[in-house]
């Protein structure tokens, strides 16, 4: 059985930059953790040295990256927030910034492309990609969960868009794991007679089920499983034997024989319009659509109607499903398995055994956990087997899924859960430089374990600091200079309502170009282009060709002008103000920041070509601002996370634009009860 196998190799890219110093005390999170007292405590190994936590305002400055996909916008913004955690805890303010609408938008995104959805391409499910409810609020997430997918439909046809948002309000993401396999397939509307063609969807398919849901690559169980390993002392599983429970065997099982599950022929009801103008010749067909869905997002035959493959296979997943099973088997599975574990761990017995459907949604929630700390911290905790490769990651996973599964599948407690650990919130001070060299647990990079000297085994200060997630980074550009968030499928409706798209539905310029600047720059557009996350040439190219004006490419009149952003509101509402004060605006809200050293504004002042304490007409002053702009946008403090922050909330100047104020409004808009530091 376990013939032939070689053991996986992997490569770790490290992004490693100059800490500077704060200081200040974590806090524990509130959800429910296990006991990890068989192995390292992470972050005990810290007790004996000084103080090296992070401080409330580098947790803020952290919080926001997260949550809300930008950065701090002001100063105030960081001290109004620092406020509100010395007054409750950190925990209390992460939920707090979750009832937010930027929270909603940036992580339904986020979420989606955890779920591979396609913004670019073939697959692209555009007609699922607008919302269709007048307002979004908790019932179709619950209506989801507690209804038969052809039991009552929702009161009104909704798509993807609506029950992301519905699910985050809910704070139950099991919805979306039931939904989106009808989602996905619903994104193929064309029925070829090719069995290689059928074939080949049912690989992505299946492939997308395994990467998404199971987090398992069926080449790899023959030799790492939850049973055994090849390289027992460097996987570490986690509780139940859920390849076996799902698989049938702990060394898994043909690909095929899961692949049947996701047959398109014979599964989606469409039909053949020869007359259709353009290359649209295929539409859906009247069929079902679960909970009541958009018909735009996709149309299916009724379980009853689905007559036996014709390519031949039986389809297994869990259990044999025989030759006409369809995503509709997989819903009941994951719906038992979801409503089994929900509020508690794996139920496994004595000997590791876990029924399937419970496993299916174990797994579900383990790759989840899995993803989220590797957005935040840009490491996963598994290695290329897609396990484990130490106790330290083992421990810390099954904490993050457990936190998820406890509270009813809640991505706010899992999002507490990672923002609120020790490890992550650990910063050098003063001696803490030099002591705290390698004393973290090898999460990060698990493989400094295979050094020779003992001193350098555990991780060290520079493996917290990362490149933040290319998506994020064009975000929180974009959020800053008030540009329109790039959004593929968005901008392509904004262009066919000003009649900007052809007959035949190509995408127009701009919508090409935003979809090469986001592959380029590593963000998931689709199957085709997954993205990368990381620092390399490609990416620093694409960044400096797309923001090296400062302006944003994809927001272009049809003048060929851009909308005002934010440099333009401050030249043109402060003509009397000196370039050095316009600089400040600038900087604090790119950065949150005021404070400047002298090296830097002898920098600022060659870079701009203007004399800092001169009042220079707008037109210049714009221009100058720019170039401060894109220095600042591709600067270490705005691309890189898990960097001690460089100064506390008091700040050596004062800036016109975002006032403590303005700030409180905003904040008051969501926060529940009286917002801390605001009149």
């Amino acid at each position: 059985m376990r013939r032939g196998c070689l053991k996986s190799l992997c490569t770790v890219a490290m992004l490693v930059s100059a800490a500077c110093s704060s200081d200040g005390t974590a806090v524990s999170p509130t959800v429910e953790v296990p006991d990890r007292s068989e192995a390292t405590n992470i972050g005990s190994q810290q007790s004996s040295l000084v103080d090296c936590s992070n401080t409330d305002e580098g947790f803020i400055r952290q919080t926001l990256i997260v949550l809300y996909g930008r950065h701090a916008h002001s100063k105030a913004e960081v001290q109004m927030l620092v406020t509100a955690v010395k007054a409750s805890s950190r925990a209390d303010v992460l939920r707090q910034l979750m009832r937010s609408p930027e929270y909603l938008e940036h992580w339904s995104q986020t979420l989606q492309d955890f779920m591979s959805f396609n913004r670019f391409g073939e697959r692209v499910n555009d007609a699922c990609a607008t919302s269709t409810l007048s307002s979004i609020d908790t019932r179709l997430a619950a209506h989801v969960r507690d209804n038969q997918p052809l039991g009552q439909a929702y009161e009104s046809p909704w798509t993807t868009v609506d029950l992301y948002g519905s699910a985050l309000l809910l704070d139950d993401l099991s919805p979306l794991y039931l939904t989106t396999p009808f989602a996905t397939l619903g994104s193929r509307v064309i029925d070829a007679d090719d069995d290689n063609d059928e074939r080949a969807f049912r690989r992505l398919y299946g492939s997308l089920f395994q990467q998404n849901y199971l987090g398992r690559r069926m080449d790899c169980l023959r030799c790492h499983n939850s049973e055994f390993s090849v390289t027992p002392d460097t996987t570490y599983p986690l509780p139940g034997l859920v390849e076996a429970a799902v698989f049938g065997e702990s060394a898994g099982r043909a690909s095929l024989d899961l692949q049947g599950v996701f047959r398109v022929h014979g599964v989606l009801a469409l039909e053949f319009r020869p007359d259709n103008p353009g290359l649209d010749k295929w539409e859906y067909a009247p069929g079902v659509s679960p909970w009541g869905m958009a018909p735009d997002c996709g149309q299916f035959k009724a379980p009853e109607q689905i007559e036996p493959d014709p390519l031949g296979y039986e389809a297994f997943l869990v259990e044999s499903l025989g030759p006409t099973a369809s995503i509709w088997d997989l819903e009941e599975k994951l719906r038992t398995g979801f409503e089994t574990l929900r509020g508690q761990d794996v139920p496994v017995d004595g000997d590791g055994h876990v029924s399937g459907d419970v496993a299916l949604a174990w797994m579900a929630s383990t790759e989840l956990a899995n993803k989220v700390w590797t957005h935040v911290s840009g490491h996963p905790l598994v290695a290329p087997h897609n396990f484990p490769r130490n106790i330290a990651q083992r421990d810390l996973l099954l904490e993050l899924t457990q936190a998820f599964t406890r509270n009813g599948f809640s991505l706010q407690s899992l999002l507490i859960a990672v923002l609120t650990q020790a490890t992550l919130n650990t910063r050098p001070i003063g001696e803490c430089d030099s002591e705290m060299a390698y004393t973290l647990p090898a999460l990060f990079n698990p493989w400094t374990e295979d050094k020779e000297t003992v001193e350098e085994q555990p991780n060290g200060l520079s493996d917290i600091v990362i490149r933040h997630p290319p998506s994020v980074l064009l975000r929180a550009a974009a959020s800053a200079m008030q540009w329109s968030h790039p959004n593929i499928l968005s901008l392509y409706e904004k262009l066919e309502a000003e009649g900007l798209v052809d007959e035949a539905g190509e995408e127009p310029v701009l919508v090409a170009e935003l979809a090469r600047l986001e592959t380029d720059l590593g963000i998931f557009v689709s199957d085709a282009e997954i993205g990368f996350r990381g620092s390399s040439f490609r990416e620093s190219l694409a960044w400096e060709h797309a923001l090296g004006s400062c302006r944003a490419p994809w927001q272009v009149r049809a003048d060929g002008d851009h909308p005002d952003d934010f440099i333009d509101m401050i030249t043109s509402e402060r003509p009397d103000a000196t370039f050095y004060e316009l600089t400040l605006e600038l900087k604090d809200r790119l950065l949150a920041s005021t404070n400047t050293s002298t090296e830097e504004l002898q920098l600022i002042e060659r870079l701009a070509g203007l004399p800092l304490d001169s009042v220079v007409p707008e037109k210049d002053a714009n221009r100058a601002l720019r170039r401060l702009c894109i220095a600042w946008l591709s600067s270490p403090d705005f691309q890189l996370g898990g960097m001690p922050v460089q100064e506390s909330t008091a700040s050596n100047s004062e800036v016109y634009v975002s006032t403590t104020q303005g700030v409180c409004d905003a904040y008051a808009a969501f926060w529940d009860g009286p917002v801390p530091g605001c009149n």
